[in-house]
């Protein structure tokens, strides 16, 4: 059995895997179409940047923000699957976005509990 250390220790690495392939998604789709000013791309990647450090980190409130962040991503993405024209990275993306929203959530609890269970160890180990 595995135990919630490990369990977040790899879903941690998956997340930056997933994460780092949907800001390449992005950059990608914004300099193919050649129209896109580097506002737009800054708009785009930059809140996703913002979460890295803190899954670097072990941070299980940035893991829990970034599933709210998801969210936006997944409204758009969804909205741009039902339009007339789509492609398959399109698709992608959203495969990409729903297993990194679910796993996410994962990771959020599994790192706290792995947090609590170590405070819980450091305190025994006082005593």
């Amino acid at each position: 059995m595995t135990t919630y250390t490990e369990k977040a220790a790899f879903s941690r690495k998956i997340i930056l895997i997933l994460l780092f392939l949907l800001i390449f998604y992005y950059l990608w789709s914004h300099l193919m179409t050649g129209v896109d000013p580097v506002f737009r791309i800054l708009v785009s990647i930059t809140p996703l940047l913002i979460f890295v450090p803190g899954i670097i980190y072990r941070k299980y409130k940035s893991a829990s923000l970034l599933c709210f962040v998801l969210l936006l991503y997944f409204m758009v993405t969804v909205q741009s699957l039902f339009t007339p024209g789509n492609t398959f990275t399109e698709s992608l993306a959203m495969t990409d976005i729903v297993i990194l929203f679910t796993l996410s959530m994962f990771y959020s609890r599994w790192q706290q509990r792995a947090d609590v269970l170590e405070n819980v160890d450091h305190q025994t180990s006082k005593g």
